[in-house]
């Protein structure tokens, strides 16, 4: 993999991409992998045998997704501290995508649904942070690197207005979700990390929470005026780029209808931070207790405080 060029690199991770990702469909719409979870699960429903095996994932599932998290960490990447090579953007999108579903940061966003939706989607997502940690850092890292890279290229290639918009979703919802409650609580450190420095990164990633966060250009992530910051930047460099202007005009319309709803301190209905439901469904992260609503992050695997950045 040293010795691919960028264009073969690129191709090889979006086929491992695509390829885990049918694996996963046809898990969730095979009648014959459904009908074999009663010699499992004995003497539950089908439909709760299907919700326990998503959240406890199967020896061969587990295998699987080992086995893709090995080939993602062995692709090189840029390792300079406070630097992100632009070859990189499809490696961190795609890592961050394996654990957290498109859909769900869009239906988080408003654009898939109503009020009651959003509810949802911010409900099952905060859940996943708060149950695998380290995992929502490291994608909170991979979302950043994609970020700071699109933000400063002046000619975005077809897949970078999308990207761009993945990792703003991400950092947003991390920013309300996590960083929000934690700035609450009285063992907020005042050590401040820096979200493009691999070396503090990685420690944080491993040692977790409680750690005030600072992404360049928008200043220190508080869960709540750092919200509105980052969305009407996002909307600027969207409106600025000449390139394939024009999604990128009607990508910055959309996000200027975030940052109207977008109020101080909060930008998502009320009762999102209060806590989280029990009861849920097929398609949650692994490690994620037995009940998230459908739709929630797919592919999700346990983090360890000995994760490193991949």
């Amino acid at each position: 993999m040293a010795g691919m060029d960028s264009y073969r690199r690129n191709l090889y991770m979006l086929s491992l991409y695509s390829e885990e990702r049918l694996f996963l469909d046809k898990m969730s719409y095979s009648s014959i992998w459904k009908s074999s979870l009663s010699s499992q699960v004995p003497g539950l429903p089908v439909q709760e045998q299907w919700a326990h095996i998503t959240s406890n994932p199967s020896a061969l599932r587990a295998m699987m997704f080992q086995s893709m998290d090995e080939v993602f960490t062995a692709i090189p990447i840029s390792a300079k501290p406070d630097y992100i090579a632009a070859r990189d953007v499809i490696h961190h999108a795609l890592s961050l995508l394996r654990l957290v579903s498109l859909h769900m940061l869009e239906s988080f966003s408003g654009w898939q649904g109503n009020d009651a939706a959003v509810h949802m989607s911010a409900n099952n997502l905060k859940h996943w942070m708060e149950n695998d940690a380290p995992s929502a850092r490291k994608c909170l890292w991979h979302a950043v690197c994609v970020y700071s890279t699109l933000k400063s290229k002046e000619k975005f290639a077809c897949h970078d207005p999308l990207f761009f918009l993945i990792s703003f979703f991400y950092i947003w919802a991390f920013d309300t979700l996590v960083v929000a409650p934690e700035m609450e609580t009285p063992e907020a450190s005042a050590t401040e990390v820096r979200l493009l420095n691999t070396r503090e990164i990685q420690i944080w990633i491993a040692e977790g929470p409680n750690t005030r966060l600072n992404l360049v250009g928008v200043g220190s992530l508080t869960g709540k005026a750092s919200s509105l910051r980052l969305a009407t930047e996002v909307s600027q460099i969207f409106s600025k780029r000449k390139s394939w202007a024009g999604l990128c005009r009607g990508l910055a319309s959309a996000v200027d209808r975030i940052v109207s709803k977008l109020t101080i301190p909060q930008g998502i209905p009320q009762g999102i931070l209060q806590g989280v439901p029990r009861g849920a469904p097929q398609g949650v992260p692994r490690g994620m207790p037995q009940g998230a609503p459908q739709g929630a992050p797919q592919g999700s695997r346990q983090g360890t405080s000995d994760d490193q950045v991949a």
